[in-house]
């Protein structure tokens, strides 16, 4: 089973097992200033299962920047729901726990765990 995790928005990233011990992970693909959805449906081929990070807008976010993240949290779900991948949202607290057990928890870590 080959699974995928996604750490939406613009300055997030993929990342997937492409064997055990071997992970393949990217920063968020950008057309121009947008998401670009056919890098990741490119990126997902392939994959058995994908698990998004569960996100919210923030207290004092801007109208503009809320709207723009909600719609690539939108297309990430709409790659999925077309390309008929299963799919689980999980809140950053629970596969930090898992994933980055013994570390600080931040992106840094995440990124050297992927490194």
């Amino acid at each position: 089973m080959i699974i995928a995790g996604i750490d939406p928005g613009k300055k997030g990233g993929l990342a997937k097992q492409k064997a055990i011990g071997t992970v393949e992970a990217i920063p968020m693909p950008l057309a121009g200033k947008e998401i670009d959805g056919l890098a990741i449906v490119d990126f997902l081929n392939g994959v058995d299962l994908v698990v998004i990070e569960k996100v919210a807008s923030m207290p004092k976010q801007g109208v503009k920047s809320t709207f723009t993240f909600g719609m690539g949290y939108g297309i990430l779900h709409g790659i999925c729901l077309g390309g008929a991948i299963p799919f689980e949202l999980v809140t950053p607290q629970a596969w930090k726990k898992a994933v980055l057990a013994g570390t600080a928890k931040d992106k840094d870590a995440a990124i050297s765990y992927c490194t």
